[in-house]
Formats: structure tokens, C-alpha cells, sequence
């Protein structure tokens, strides 16, 4: 299919709860509970954890997604897609 998922994955800075690479796209994500996914994707900018996918030819989205234990499901997500290279092209929100 063309997708791999890996888990915690491991950098210099701290562990990618998750990614997701597919042919064009390279899916980063955080994941937070009972926060806010603006917490999440700060620790995704903050860790620079797109630095390791930057100039590898496929855009990049970083995820943050927060799970409400209240709701026991997902209550806040915002994302951001960057260039290849890591200029923002647009960011997303629920």
C-alpha cells in the first residue's frame, strides 16, 4: 500500500508518538490528553521533530490531536502542512 506507521519513534530531541510515511506525504504526529492540541504541536515545533523528514521530497503535516478522558474521544486537533523543505504552506484546525 505503500504506507509505513512507526511508533515512538526515536530522535535527538524525544520520541514522534507517531508517523506515518506514504508516497508524497509524511505524516508527524503528537498526541496529548486531557491538554490542548496546541500543546501538542508546540512540542512537535519546539522538539523539532520535522527536521529528520525535511528534504526528503514529500510535504510534511504535523498532527496534534488531544483525547478528552471526559468524552473518551478526540476533542481538539490542529495541523500543519510545510514544504519539503519546511516552509508552512497552510495550517488546519477542527
Amino acid at each position: 500500500s505503500g504506507i509505513e506507521t512507526k511508533v515512538e519513534e526515536a530522535t535527538s530531541r524525544g520520541r514522534i508518538d507517531m508517523v506515518v510515511q506514504m508516497p508524497k506525504y509524511v505524516f508527524l504526529f503528537e498526541l496529548k490528553v486531557d491538554q490542548t492540541a496546541d500543546i501538542a504541536l508546540d512540542q512537535l515545533h519546539a522538539q523539532n521533530y520535522k527536521k529528520r523528514y525535511l528534504h526528503g521530497g514529500k510535504q510534511i503535516v504535523a498532527v496534534g490531536i488531544n483525547f478528552s478522558t471526559q468524552s473518551r474521544d478526540i476533542n481538539d486537533w490542529k495541523a500543519g502542512l510545510y514544504t519539503s523543505e519546511g516552509a508552512e504552506i497552510r495550517s488546519l484546525s477542527q
